[in-house]
């Protein structure tokens, strides 16, 4: 994607490739199976237009690492992999965030809100059920029509080796049209880039713990939460090939919109044309959608939590800034970077305006700017727990600065 910046964020449990691109409030996007985060390469450019946009590839799938599993298959359930997106936007200095998940992803998606209802603005789910209410209404439909449900979960090493021998057999499968979408769809590098991201072994038996954990601790999750009567309190929208089916299986139940109402009581949504891979056959339209929904929550991109600061050094600097043309303001103060959870650079000029910005977070004095488009200006502070007398300035790498 043009103008993207490629991270590998490591949150302690994995290393997560990510993409990131725009500027404003965060949206962060995941994918599902076959899949990685390419499948976002026509909406992400959409959307960053009015946000910052994240596109991140799930522990064990495309280029994000393949932690050790368990017996439980814990390391995959989504509740570990929801651990890491909140990790991954915490570092990029996102305390809060909107989220949209397909397929897979909608389902780590829907468990950041569960568990992390301070993290998450909105959620959008896209063909996607939560996982008991698949696995409590399943029947031959499911098995026939859902295979990588219950082959993928079968114990190791069954479904690693049947994957291994053909993954092209699994992913000419889904992006023949048997899955919904037109073949048209998808070129033929893009299936040949989902193809290489299941020719890894290490990613392959990643992606079966993964199912096996939708098998079991994944709906002993959902349950738990049921039980508790936890709901998701952000805003949910639910969008649902309208030829596949989630829209035909689950009438008895009230369709898509009344199973999600049971752990949201703020969902809307609606079918959409196309077939189960639709986000890939209609950026457009999905893009907009997705643009207006987020559109709703609180603009959080300034009001990272308050944290300690630790002064580090101290400089001047006179020259213009991009909100700023004169050319003789002073940037006087401190650069902070110690303690953030990611960190944010901020600028106070001459003009009276402020402007703060995540950016990628590193140690000590080593501060890239993304959000200065590559030039590392004006740097400050992180967080807004400043010491009493107001804000304390640092300048960074420009001419002049020491």
């Amino acid at each position: 994607m043009r103008g993207a910046e490629d991270l590998r964020i490591d949150t302690g449990e994995a290393v997560i490739s990510a993409t990131c691109l725009g500027s404003g409030s965060a949206v962060l996007l995941l994918h599902g199976f076959p899949q990685t985060k390419l499948m976002w390469r026509d909406i992400a450019p959409r959307l960053a237009e009015r946000f910052t946009v994240i596109c991140a590839d799930l522990r064990g799938y495309g280029d994000s690492s393949t932690p050790p599993s368990d017996a439980e298959h814990a390391p995959y359930s989504k509740r570990a992999m929801a651990r890491d997106m909140v990790s991954v936007m915490a570092r990029l200095g996102f305390a809060r965030f909107s989220i949209a998940g397909h397929d897979r992803g909608g389902r780590v998606a829907y468990r950041a809100a569960l568990d992390h209802p301070g993290r998450v603005d909105a959620l959008a789910v896209l063909d996607v059920l939560p996982v008991d209410a698949v696995w409590d209404r399943a029947d031959d439909r499911l098995a026939l029509g859902f295979w990588p449900w219950s082959l993928l979960a079968q114990p190791e090493p069954l479904p690693e080796r049947l994957i291994a021998g053909a993954p092209d057999a699994v992913t000419g499968n889904a992006f023949s049209g048997a899955w919904g979408s037109p073949a048209a769809t998808f070129g033929e590098q893009v299936c040949a880039a989902y193809t290489a991201a299941l020719s890894d072994p290490a990613r392959i038996h990643a992606i079966c713990e993964e199912y096996r954990a939708a098998a079991g601790i994944d709906r002993d999750h959902d349950a738990a939460d049921r039980a508790a009567g936890r709901m998701i309190t952000c805003p949910v929208l639910v969008l649902w090939s309208a030829s596949g089916p989630l829209g035909s299986w689950y009438r008895r139940d009230g369709g898509p919109l009344a199973l999600w109402r049971q752990l949201a009581p703020d969902v809307t949504g609606a079918p959409v044309h196309g077939g189960h891979f639709f986000p890939e056959e209609q950026p457009a339209a999905i893009a907009a959608t997705l643009a207006s929904f987020f559109a709703r929550t609180p603009d959080h991109r300034a009001l990272p939590p308050p944290v300690a600061v630790s002064p580090i050094r101290t400089t001047d600097c006179r020259g213009p800034s991009r909100s700023c043309p004169r050319a003789d303001h002073t940037f006087t103060g401190v650069l902070v970077a110690v303690g953030c959870p990611g960190i944010w650079l901020w600028r106070l000029n001459d003009c009276g305006t402020a402007a703060a910005w995540p950016a990628s977070p590193v140690a000590g004095a080593d501060l890239p700017a993304r959000a200065f488009g590559g030039r590392s200006e004006h740097v400050a502070a992180c967080g807004h727990g400043l010491p009493p007398g107001g804000w304390r300035w640092s300048c960074w790498g420009r001419p002049g600065c020491q």
